[in-house]
């Protein structure tokens, strides 16, 4: 769905464009940054948890084939991940991209500032959308909110049953 909408914001800008031009599936197991990326969240964020979920299944404590254990996993745990990427991202983004002999072209500072603020001395390479075709592209989708890990009447229900509970 995402390569698609990305495939039709593109194509208006380069109608010749094939969809294997756009847009990639696979690993990126060449680009050696983002694999490192990768491998620091995952040592330093998702083991434990990846460990922890697992010794729940173990412990019969969770059965992914059960909506109510997948229920409870979501309202219980789903904020304290999504916090914790947030702060493993906010930590990554504030290290310094130093300059590179071998690539010239490489912009040199924080990602997060480089993002926010890029300084005349970033070029952007993005290019402009047409409103009415992303409003298409938005029709196909239907209601959806990317913030949204539960239905609203469940995590209403969850939030009920949490206060009950006193959890």
């Amino acid at each position: 769905m995402l390569a698609d909408a990305h495939y039709q914001l593109q194509s208006l800008y380069q109608p010749d464009l094939e969809f294997q031009e756009c847009y990639l599936y696979g690993t990126s197991t060449a680009n050696q940054r983002i694999e490192a990326w990768w491998d620091q969240l995952s040592k330093g964020i998702i083991f434990r948890w990846r460990n922890y979920f697992a010794s729940l299944r173990t412990q019969g404590h969770f059965s992914k084939d059960n909506l109510a254990d997948q229920i409870s996993l979501y309202a219980v745990y789903i904020l304290i991940l999504r916090e914790e990427l947030y702060n493993f991202v906010r930590l990554w983004n504030s290290h310094s991209i130093r300059k590179q002999a071998n690539r010239q072209n490489a912009v040199v500072g924080k990602p997060f500032m480089l993002y926010h603020y890029p300084g005349s001395h970033v070029q952007n390479w993005g290019i402009p959308f047409n409103s009415e075709q992303l409003r298409t592209i938005k029709e196909g989708v239907g209601e959806w909110e990317i913030d949204a890990y539960l239905p609203s009447e469940t995590l209403s229900w969850c939030k009920v049953g949490a206060r009950n509970w006193q959890i």
